[in-house]
């Protein structure tokens, strides 16, 4: 399952991926694929719980846009990382 399509990202999320399962080794991932209101656009989100992260996500969007200043839409690729660690101190 993915919404990316060009191969950099696809890599780069499968690094992110296989990074924090290092850090975190048998942490379970959890996914969830959720469409946007209206149709133009979806996000998947790897989330991961741990020992060592209360939880780590890695997210991916792809979405159609209108960008300010053109009377057109274009459809964007975002992938994104968030961690919190399980103890800050």
């Amino acid at each position: 399952m993915t919404l990316l399509s060009h191969p950099f990202l696809i890599n780069l999320r499968e690094r992110f991926l296989s990074t924090l399962t290092e850090f975190d080794p048998g942490t379970q991932t959890e996914t969830v694929q959720q469409d946007f209101i209206g149709g133009k656009g979806s996000v998947i989100v790897r989330a991961l719980r741990g020992n060592v992260f209360e939880k780590a996500c890695v997210s991916e969007i792809k979405a159609t846009v209108v960008i300010p200043g053109r009377d057109y839409e274009s459809t964007i690729q975002w992938l994104g990382i968030q961690t919190f660690p399980a103890n800050p101190l």
